[in-house]
């Protein structure tokens, strides 16, 4: 977010010279003056505006294709969906629309007007969270107005600050200065706030052409009785519609800086910090107010709604003495996953360079040791009890690796009632854990591969999120989800995270949706270095992959969609062949002794058997480790991969590679590392016989580019 704000072209205060409008508007009528003004042009033909309802007794969105029709009624405290209006209306919008919208819908609805190819103006304004129309009618129960009686009403404008005004059909007006009572409890509250609001890192969307917001500066709330708006110019746009219109003297303004907008904007803009260290906090409170009966009880009268605010101290008091406990020294850090004997080296490669990574991070320090759990049924058998050890050499240091034994009745009495028993083995170390680390097999945050194992990879998360270990998701790729309830499970997850790193940007209009703060970053693989052998490498080396889960065609949720890849390793192999290189067929997901049905060695081995001249070709049978199939990778002059991580192997060794794609996470990676992912990748689901030749050619035509003139 702070990167965002610094890519912000200006920061100003001003106000419209329509003395009329700056009156009516909410806070100096820049938005509104912007809004007009571009309906006025060519290129912008639509806007949306807002007018309430007396029927449904809330605002309501209006398409309008005239400066005139623009209805001027301030600020709006009303949680109002306008992504699905203007997605439902697509069809409606003339031309250019110019809209005005919470931090939280810019992204999204700047992605569905560019995919419609619609220019657009857009105007988002600081956010503190929206209220439901529920909180406006409970409002008006409290000041003994039935909502029946309302025929209109303004949460803001006709003057500055200015407050709540309600016309009932008797002619009487009721007025209420800004954020005094009963609103202001409404409001603090919470009851009547959206999830998202809870968790909301924006304090605006700096991917808007202008955000706005009021000057809460003390000479302001002294002198100002009309109104003034601070703004930002995020956009070459919007710097060259303020400039067109303060020329025309359609609005007047000054120039401010960064300092006075945190000034009057402190409280929105530090929510970044304060969600951030208010996970569990936030996750108790969303939890009481998401309970039907909690709200409409607390709800019911101001008294009980202070009630429920002396509750919420409560708990954030007996949150921070958790935090206080688990702020001493901590001796070990969790990483879910951690095997450097996996038979997936993508998987091992992961562990080697998640201890690599933490330690780059400054994260695992000097004397920290590396747990994970396993869980286990039969107490009676002493193997079950004992904790395994063993030390590990990753990147030429030793660490010591605890495996901890974790009893399912223990792991119940977790799970369902967050109780830890102090006497076991799991008792005594998990309060002494910094972090779980957690990289989900680096592209298995997705239930592509189906739910159960979506699932089985956050074991151990489940059972240290319900004990308050702070989670850390390593760099992975983020999603598809192709059901809701598991996209609703990997949101909650990456809200509870203290970090979440990802190495593309296959997630990130959803993660600015959202609001949740991530960092882009490489693949953890990266920082696990190639461990040399003595192989001798030929010239013209070319490494092909081949991938026994497409190969084996069998993987549970994939199974049927790769009936053409053998052919495609077939024809791969022959047309390098031709060219006169040598092809290594490279494993790299086996287990070398016990394979089973998608193991890569197996394929391989396939591969070369049913080739009728193995000249030129040379089958790589050995049991490496994740490094080792790293140094071979490293070595070839071009290279084919189906695995995500043997591509990543190329990537990070400077090798030129085409990646044999089975999900969209390849051409995400592939544009994350500054390659091109529409060239570099082809997806081999559903691939027919007859674009196995074409296949070929494109990746012929990458290896012309790459590698003709070595």
């Amino acid at each position: 977010m702070s990167s965002q704000r610094d890519n912000a072209l200006g920061y100003y205060i001003g106000y419209t010279c329509d003395r009329e409008l700056r009156y009516k508007a909410s806070s100096g009528g820049i938005g509104t003056a912007i809004q007009r003004y571009l309906l006025s042009l060519n290129e912008f033909g639509t806007s949306v505006t807002f007018h309430f309802n007396s029927d449904k007794c809330m605002y309501e969105p209006r398409m309008v294709y005239s400066a005139e029709d623009v209805n001027v009624c301030g600020s709006i405290y009303q949680d109002i969906n306008i992504y699905e209006y203007v997605k439902d209306n697509i069809g409606n919008i003339r031309s250019g629309i110019v809209l005005t919208c919470p931090p939280c819908q810019v992204a999204v609805i700047k992605q569905l007007l560019k995919r419609h190819q619609i220019p657009a103006f857009i105007i988002s304004f600081c956010c503190s969270g929206q209220t439901t129309i529920e909180g406006t009618w409970r409002y008006y129960e409290f000041i003994g107005i039935k909502k029946e009686n309302v025929i209109n009403m303004q949460y803001r404008g006709n003057g500055w600050p200015s407050g709540i005004q309600i016309w009932l059909k008797d002619g009487t007006q009721v007025y209420h200065e800004n954020f005094t009572e009963p609103w202001s409890t409404i409001h603090k509250s919470g009851l009547f706030r959206p999830k998202r609001c809870y968790y909301c890192k924006l304090d605006t969307n700096y991917k808007a052409d202008v955000s706005i917001a009021d000057p809460w500066l003390e000479e302001y709330k002294l002198n100002d009785k009309i109104g003034h708006t601070l703004f930002v110019v995020n956009s070459e746009q919007g710097m060259n519609t303020i400039s067109k219109m303060q020329k025309e003297d359609i609005i007047s303004f000054i120039k401010t800086d960064y300092n006075t907008f945190y000034k009057a904007q402190k409280n929105n803009i530090e929510k970044e910090i304060r969600v951030e260290s208010q996970q569990i906090y936030l996750k108790w409170i969303t939890r009481l107010v998401a309970c039907h009966y909690y709200t409409y009880f607390f709800s019911r009268s101001l008294c009980l709604m202070q009630l429920h605010l002396w509750i919420r101290r409560g708990i954030s008091y007996y949150v921070r003495k958790i935090k206080k406990d688990n702020n001493r020294v901590k001796q070990y850090i969790n990483i879910s996953g951690f095997n450097i004997h996996a038979s997936n080296r993508g998987n091992a490669a992961l562990t080697y360079g998640a201890v690599a990574f933490l330690e780059n991070k400054g994260l695992l320090k000097e004397g920290m040791e590396i747990v994970r759990y396993h869980s286990f049924n039969n107490p009676f058998r002493f193997k079950n009890l004992l904790t395994q050890t063993e030390r590990v050499t990753i990147n030429g240091k030793q660490y010591v690796h605890k495996e901890i034994p974790l009893f399912s009745l223990e792991k119940k009495l977790i799970m369902k009632f967050g109780i830890i028993l102090p006497f076991t083995t799991f008792g005594r170390t998990v309060k002494k854990i910094a972090f779980e680390a957690a990289n989900y097999g680096g592209d298995g945050f997705s239930d592509i591969y189906g739910d159960e194992t979506f699932l089985s990879r956050m074991h151990q998360t489940f059972v240290l999120w319900k004990v308050h270990v702070p989670l850390i998701m390593l760099p992975q790729t983020i999603g598809p989800f192709k059901k809701k309830q598991n996209y609703d499970l990997a949101v909650k997850i990456m809200r509870y995270a203290k970090e979440v790193y990802v190495r593309d940007d296959k997630f990130i209009s959803e993660f600015e949706k959202l609001g949740i703060k991530y960092t882009l970053t490489k693949d953890i693989s990266y920082y696990m270095k190639p461990e040399p052998w003595d192989i001798e490498i030929k010239e013209n080396a070319v490494g092909l992959n081949v991938s026994g889960l497409a190969y084996g065609n069998r993987f549970k949720g994939l199974e049927g969609l790769f009936d053409s890849y053998p052919k495609l390793v077939a024809k791969i192999i022959s047309n390098f062949r031709k060219k006169g290189c040598s092809i290594y067929l490279i494993p790299h997901s086996y287990t070398y002794n016990k394979p089973d049905d998608n193991d890569d060695m197996v394929a391989c081995r396939n591969a070369y058997e049913n080739l009728k001249d193995k000249s030129n070709v040379v089958l790589i049978d050995k049991d490496m480790t994740a490094p080792q199939v790293k140094y071979i990778i490293s070595r070839m002059t071009f290279f084919i991969g189906a695995r995500m991580h043997a591509n990543f192997a190329a990537i990070y060794t400077g090798v030129p590679v085409f990646g044999t794609a089975y999900s969209y996470k390849f051409e995400g990676a592939f544009n994350a590392n500054g390659l091109d992912g529409k060239e570099q990748t082809e997806m081999i689901n559903n691939l027919k016989l007859e674009d196995v030749e074409s296949y070929v050619k494109k990746i012929d035509a990458v290896y012309n580019k790459c590698c003709q003139q070595k």
